[in-house]
């Protein structure tokens, strides 16, 4: 495809981008987690949420490893809930990325470090388990389940973070907001406890060895809006370019 036939499909692209962000809601949360049930992870991230229609939205998840480096350990699945079991089904967003150099170069899709969307086989009900911090309803993960599987190297490493785009069909999807997950507790393992809205599963500890669960919970922080309304504009232009690919094929 010449570069001018490429510019146009972009600038199409873009176009929609805009379109569609200036009449969707943006807000972010931001989260964190510091006391695991080894005491070796930690973690932190922000989770921000889109609304394109009542059946269509936008989570962007940023999560960042902040363990003690002299232990190691990688970030190798994370989960949430799914608010009013409202969300249906869930894809990650291929990140387009450069291969070669200059401007006739061509780009491939790349999702996160290799992580997979967990959850669905229960249509993302309490299909997650999140031993000691109870029952969750989405999630992503290096393996195909949240408590192993994979290399733990292919998480993300200590002072690292990842950024993932997931796309939501399901229905009422407009009437939640990013505080909508923060509200929205595990399944505890017993009647009596109350469940947590994140956790997030380390493996590959070296000193000592091992892996950690640890909760997550909302740390108040309130995000730009010019930020949030450029980071839409960005991934829809990006799942716009996408579909045009797709059509050329």
């Amino acid at each position: 495809m010449s570069n001018l036939r490429r510019l146009c499909k972009v600038s199409v692209a873009l176009a929609l981008a805009l379109w569609l962000v200036s009449g969707a809601r943006a807000d972010q949360i931001a989260f964190s987690g510091t006391e695991g049930n080894k005491g070796r992870g930690s973690f932190q991230g922000t989770l921000a949420y889109t609304d394109v229609d009542a059946h269509h939205a936008i989570l962007t998840l940023v999560l960042q490893n902040t363990s003690p480096e002299a232990h190691g350990g990688f970030l190798t699945a994370f989960a949430f809930n799914n608010p009013g079991n409202k969300i249906q089904t869930v894809e990650l967003v291929p990140i387009l990325v450069p291969i070669g150099e200059g401007a006739g170069a061509n780009v491939s899709p790349r999702v996160g470090v290799g992580f997979d969307v967990l959850g669905g086989n229960k249509h993302f009900d309490n299909g997650i388990n999140g031993s000691p911090f109870g029952r969750f309803d989405i999630g992503l993960g290096i393996g195909k389940g949240f408590q192993g599987g994979g290399k733990p190297s292919n998480g993300i490493a200590v002072g690292t973070s990842e950024k993932f785009w997931l796309w939501l069909n399901g229905n009422g999807l407009d009437g939640l907001n990013a505080e909508s997950f923060a509200q929205a507790l595990s399944d505890p393992p017993k009647k009596c406890d109350q469940g947590v809205p994140f956790e997030a599963r380390f493996r590959g500890f070296s000193d000592p060895g091992g892996g950690d669960h640890v909760p997550g919970f909302e740390v108040h922080n309130t995000p730009e809006p010019s930020t949030l309304i450029l980071g839409g504009m960005a991934l829809m232009g990006l799942i716009g370019f996408g579909y045009f690919r797709r059509g050329e094929e």
